[in-house]
């Protein structure tokens, strides 16, 4: 039985702060150059990458949380857990593309608090989503929630 969360796609599949996430295309041009051509954003694509950004971000989390002794897992079919708690982190979208996706600022303030709360084996799953129209300031650039849900066990 696989359970699926509902997704929110964001509003501007087009806005800057996916790119990192779905990327761009590049093909070779005839003068030896390599010309930018922008990948078609759909909202299934964006799922898809949005879950192997997930994955790939579980795993960096369960090294680092194992490395000062918090012992960490996630389930094989993860939005099925059960979480009794839950740890929000905004990163707002920044001139810097790149720099709402950096997991070490999302780690920082994941392992803080569940020091500060004595949890040393815990079972969990991130829930990543962007809305291209958030964010803080004069210039909206976009924001990237990140849901870390767990439960002590």
């Amino acid at each position: 039985m696989t359970n699926t969360l509902e997704r929110k796609i964001p509003t501007r599949l087009d806005a800057s702060i996916l790119s990192p996430l779905i990327g761009w295309d590049f093909k070779d041009v005839k003068d030896g150059g390599a010309m930018p051509t922008k990948t078609v954003r759909t909202p299934e694509l964006y799922v898809e990458k949005i879950e192997e950004f997930e994955i790939r971000a579980e795993k960096s989390l369960i090294k680092t949380l194992s490395a000062v002794g918090i012992g960490a897992t996630v389930k094989t079919d993860r939005y099925s857990l059960p979480y009794t708690k839950e740890i929000k982190v905004t990163l707002n979208g920044e001139s810097y593309l790149n720099g709402p996706y950096e997991l070490i600022r999302v780690t920082r303030k994941v392992v803080k608090q569940l020091l500060e709360e004595n949890q040393y084996k815990i079972r969990f799953y991130l829930y990543v989503e962007v809305d291209s129209e958030g964010g803080r300031g004069p210039f909206k650039m976009g924001c990237v929630n990140y849901h870390f849900r767990y439960y002590t066990h």
